[in-house]
């Protein structure tokens, strides 16, 4: 009797531009530790998807969302990811980890970088596939997450009043 070969699996189609996420690593350098924090993700207590009012195309024309939509956005409204819960979370790992916020001529509020990096929750927020899935929608194609991981969550700081951007290439 012969074996049946079994056929073989078809890569996934990422695109020229598109691969998936390196998995972060198992330790940290010392300089950027990953904190024990009191907050845990959980998408279905922490996201509540609100979609925006509208996207746009490269064309400036407005367009559906849509998984498979080949459209080119721009840009979209601005819309709701969070609940309550999920901003009271994300703000407490950002205030546990206000001693990294740096400070200087150009971001005078503050810049704390590498916080998807130090925080196991804003880590696991930005790899759910729940979340993933709703920006790719949005989005109109398949997208991952930043794969040098200390970048992937950074918090600019402003000060209310101020005449200034928070970022000089920003409209924050």
């Amino acid at each position: 009797m012969t074996k049946k070969k079994s056929p073989k699996a078809k890569a996934p189609d990422y695109g020229p531009y598109m691969m998936p996420c390196m998995p972060f690593p198992k330790t940290r350098h010392e300089s950027w530790p990953q904190h024990k924090e009191s907050v845990k993700w959980n998408a279905k207590k922490h996201l509540q998807w609100e979609n925006p009012e509208y996207r746009m195309n490269l064309d400036f024309k407005k367009v559906k969302p849509s998984k498979n939509a080949k459209d080119d956005l721009a840009y979209s409204a601005p819309f709701r990811v969070l609940s309550k819960e999920g901003i009271r979370c994300l703000r407490k790992t950002i205030a546990d980890h206000e001693s990294f916020v740096k400070r200087n001529e150009r971001q005078k509020g503050g810049i704390l970088r590498g916080l998807g990096y130090m925080s196991k929750f804003n880590e696991e927020f930005l790899h759910d596939p729940a979340f993933l899935d709703r920006v790719e929608e949005i989005a109109g194609c398949r997208l991952y997450p930043a794969t040098f991981g200390s970048h992937i969550t950074q918090v600019n700081f402003g000060r209310v009043g101020e005449k200034s951007n928070v970022e000089s290439w920003h409209f924050d």
